[in-house]
């Protein structure tokens, strides 16, 4: 397996093949900022009661993470009916225009009835440290950074409440698991 200098995706055997098949994207896709009250991609919502992904973490819990709150960029879209479907925002660190953070929520969908989040991050969890923190039901610390379509040096909180599973991760070798787990915890109590 390969490591990741900032946001290029790793290939981890044949997930990317499986992942680019089942239509999910990059989470550097150009859209509008993000942060407590921006407008996001309306079209990248589409998980009941989610709402906009670039809304779900405040500009408090962004800074916490050392996230730059004024330039989240939804994730593309899954346009495929029968694809797991999430929603998701990544945001750069506030001194890095490379390294950042990903919040990603899906839920069991398409024709197979599989979920985006235990698929992929299932297949990372095989090769990256892990343990479990009390975050939502099932919380795991990985040490390994996960976003839509790859992932690299960093830390991320995988957590399910309900139907949904979520993550939210940050990348860079100075990724603070405290922080990530305390944002995780405001994260699962705000998810419907």
């Amino acid at each position: 397996m390969g490591q990741s200098m900032g946001r290029s995706a790793v290939i981890l055997g044949g997930c990317a093949i499986a992942i680019m098949m089942l239509g999910c994207g990059s989470s550097s896709a150009p859209g509008s900022s993000g942060g407590t009250g921006s407008p996001g991609s309306a079209a990248s919502s589409s998980l009941a009661g989610v709402g906009n992904p670039c809304s779900l973490l405040t500009s408090a819990q962004l800074t916490t993470l050392g996230l730059d709150p004024t330039n989240g960029t939804p994730a593309p879209p899954v346009t495929a009916p029968d694809s797991p479907q999430f929603v998701g925002c990544h945001w750069h660190l506030a001194n890095d225009q490379i390294l950042g953070g990903d919040v990603v929520v899906s839920t069991p969908s398409g024709s197979a009835g599989l979920d985006y989040i235990t698929l992929y991050v299932g297949t990372i969890e095989t090769t990256a440290n892990t343990s479990s923190v009390p975050v939502g039901t099932d919380g795991k610390l990985i040490t390994y950074e996960v976003f839509p379509g790859g992932g690299g040096i960093g830390k991320t909180i995988v957590f399910k409440k309900g139907s949904l599973s979520a993550y939210v991760s940050e990348s860079g070798a100075n990724a603070d698991a405290n922080a990530l787990q305390t944002v995780a915890t405001q994260l699962a109590s705000a998810l419907p």
